[in-house]
């Protein structure tokens, strides 16, 4: 969601967006942005509420992931159809990763949806999807911030965008107002750890919605431990945060982005107003950045 605000802000300061390259949800905010349906894509955003969200997930396998993502599927093929990514108002590529090898594959052609759902399952939570003979997972396995991928789509300047910073303080959770007075009551969260909170809360949420995965997903205390989406969120981040750092050093873009999303959850898309705020204020700051007023100048 904070992507979306990256778009906007930039926009605002006279930056056209020339093409796309998107990893992961990254991929999905690319995507509807050069398919033209980016209003309607926020309004719904912005609109969802955390039960909304988890009636998203709909149950998987354990052995390949724990949610399907056909529900996320669905939901954007709501607002897209079944765009072919060559018709699209913008260049786009999505970047997946075959299972098989680890190899970087750059989605250019075929259905945009499927191309997105590709690039966005992340392992362990969302199932491998099958494409042309290939198990893809999510592009942040190999290229969290593709820059590479971005270069093919024309000699433009590359605004880079990073999402899995790590450390730095919180940003602040407002109640949602859309929760009732019982919900609102059972998401109380405790004082201690971060992941101790967050995986009481979540345990709480996904026993509600999906009863079947209890068991499995959570085990023992909350306080004791953290819960296992929020252990692999946190350590994909982690990872992808390094290997973003790695490959920005060895490549690095005209303007680089870092929205602060410490703290904040795989899942927290009901926070999408915040997000998107804080997207836009990360991108003002890069602006008034020398690099920033180097980019304008030239724009």
């Amino acid at each position: 969601m904070a992507h979306i605000g990256v778009i906007r802000t930039l926009e605002e300061a006279g930056l056209r967006v020339a093409g796309v390259a998107g990893t992961s949800i990254g991929s999905a905010v690319g995507g509807v942005h050069c398919a033209g349906v980016l209003d309607s894509y926020e309004k719904r955003m912005r609109a969802m509420t955390r039960r909304e969200v988890l009636a998203l997930l709909d149950p998987g396998l354990p052995s390949s992931g724990l949610f399907g993502g056909a529900r996320l599927e669905r939901l954007m093929r709501e607002m897209c159809g079944d765009l072919r990514i060559e018709a699209l108002d913008l260049p786009f590529v999505a970047i997946a990763v075959d299972l098989a090898d680890g190899t970087e594959v750059r989605l250019q052609g075929g259905d945009l949806v499927a191309a997105v759902r590709a690039s966005s399952s992340i392992p362990g939570i969302f199932r491998p999807v099958r494409q042309d003979g290939r198990w893809l997972v999510d592009g942040g396995l190999v290229s969290p911030v593709p820059v590479p991928a971005a270069r093919t789509l024309g000699p433009h300047p590359i605004v880079a965008v990073n999402l899995n910073q790590t450390g730095g303080p919180p940003l602040p959770d407002p109640a949602d107002e859309a929760v009732d007075a019982s919900e609102a009551e059972s998401d109380s969260r405790p004082a201690g750890s971060t992941f101790a909170a967050k995986a009481q809360g979540a345990r709480e949420e996904l026993g509600r919605h999906l009863e079947r995965l209890k068991r499995s997903l959570f085990q023992g205390s909350p306080e004791q431990r953290p819960g296992l989406i929020g252990t692999l969120n946190e350590s994909i981040a982690i990872a992808c945060n390094h290997l973003a750092q790695s490959q920005l050093e060895i490549d690095p873009p005209d303007l680089f982005i870092e929205p602060n999303l410490a703290q904040v959850g795989m899942f927290d898309m009901h926070r999408s107003a915040e997000l998107i705020d804080e997207g836009a204020r990360a991108t003002r700051e890069a602006l008034e950045s020398d690099a920033g007023q180097a980019l304008l100048a030239r724009s």
